[in-house]
C-alpha cells in the first residue's frame, strides 16, 4: 500500500517548473519507483536542477535505494541510519560509491555533528527517520510512537542553515488544529502546523506546500508552479480557523480533479482511516457522492 501510495502522490502533486504538458507527464509520471518505494532518479535530478544542490542528506537509510540513485546526480551524499542491521545492508550496495557517507547513530545527532561542516553547500534533507515495522528501530521505548522529524528539524535551525531545500515524507500522519480543535494524527506524530512553524524558524521565507504524502519547503525566490490539487490540499490542512468560503473553494478543486487524483485521495482515505483526520475521508466522501 505505502508503496503504491508514493508512486501516486508524486505523479499527480508534483511541481511542474512552468514545463508544458506533455514534459511534465515524460518527467514525473514515475516520480517515485514502483516497485522499491525510493524516490525516484528523474525527480531527484530535477531537484537538484531546479535548486542547485551540492549535497543531499537523507534520514533513515533504509535499504539504501534513494542514496544509491542520488550518489549518480548529487556531488555529495550524506545518509543517516539508526537500525545497525539496516545500515550492513545497505553498506552493501553503497559501498561502491565515493561520494555517499553513510552515518550510523540518531539521526538528529549526527545532524547536529554533521551540519556545521556543511554550512556552505546547498542542501536538500529528504527526512524520513521513522519506525516502520519489525525490521526498523525505534528512537524511544514506544514504537508505533516513533518520529524524529521535531529533533531533526531543531538540529538544522541550531547549525543555522537555511539556504536549503526540505522535504518530509509521510505527511499523513501528522495531525492538524483548527479552530482549537487537534485532530490526531498517527501516535505520536505532531501536527502540521508545529511542523510549519519549525520551517519558518529555519527561513521565515520558505514556501510550504503538500505534494501529496511530502511536506516541500523551499526558499520563495525560486519560481515553481503547482498543479491546483496540491494548492487546494495544502490549504485545508493548514487552515488553522475554518472558514467555509476557503474550504468550499478547495472541495471544488478536489471536486474536479482527474480520476487518477480521484483514486489517490481514496488511498489517502483508507490509509488515515485509524486516524483522527477527517481531510481525506471527507474529500473521499465529496468525490464519491458527487
Amino acid at each position: 500500500m505505502k508503496r503504491l501510495l508514493l508512486f501516486l502522490f508524486i505523479t499527480h502533486f508534483s511541481f511542474s517548473y512552468h514545463f508544458n504538458f506533455e514534459c511534465y507527464k515524460r518527467f514525473f509520471q514515475y516520480g517515485f519507483d514502483e516497485l522499491s518505494g525510493c524516490l525516484d532518479r528523474y525527480f531527484l535530478r530535477k531537484l537538484q536542477h531546479t535548486f542547485n544542490i551540492t549535497t543531499f542528506i537523507e534520514t533513515g537509510t533504509y535499504d539504501g535505494k534513494t542514496s544509491s540513485k542520488a550518489a549518480k546526480i548529487f556531488p555529495h551524499i550524506h545518509t543517516i541510519e539508526l537500525h545497525k542491521g539496516l545500515f550492513n545492508k545497505a553498506q552493501k550496495m553503497l559501498q561502491e560509491y565515493g561520494n555517499v557517507q553513510q552515518h550510523l547513530g540518531n539521526s538528529s545527532e549526527v545532524l547536529t555533528t554533521l551540519l556545521p561542516q556543511l554550512k556552505h553547500e546547498t542542501i536538500l534533507f529528504w527526512l524520513d527517520a521513522h519506525y516502520s515495522g519489525a525490521e526498523t528501530t525505534s528512537h524511544t521505548n514506544i514504537k508505533e510512537s516513533e518520529t524524529i522529524i521535531q529533533e531533526e528539524l531543531r538540529a538544522i535551525k541550531d547549525a543555522g542553515i537555511k539556504h536549503c531545500v526540505i522535504l518530509i515524507d509521510d505527511a499523513r500522519n501528522f495531525g492538524s488544529v483548527q479552530n482549537g480543535i487537534r485532530y490526531k494524527g498517527s501516535v505520536g506524530y505532531p501536527t502540521l502546523h508545529e511542523i510549519h512553524t519549525q520551517l519558518k524558524e529555519i527561513n521565515s521565507c520558505f514556501r510550504i506546500i503538500l505534494l501529496g504524502d511530502m511536506i516541500l519547503a523551499y526558499e520563495a525566490h525560486h519560481d515553481i508552479s503547482f498543479s491546483p490539487t496540491a494548492h487546494a490540499c495544502t490549504t485545508v490542512r493548514f487552515l488553522e480557523r475554518i472558514n467555509k468560503n476557503i474550504i468550499k473553494q478547495a472541495e471544488q478543486v478536489i471536486t474536479n480533479a482527474s480520476h487518477r487524483e480521484k483514486s489517490l485521495i481514496k488511498l489517502l482515505a483508507n490509509a488515515t482511516k485509524e486516524t483522527d483526520i477527517p481531510f481525506y475521508k471527507r474529500w473521499n466522501s465529496i468525490i464519491t457522492h458527487e
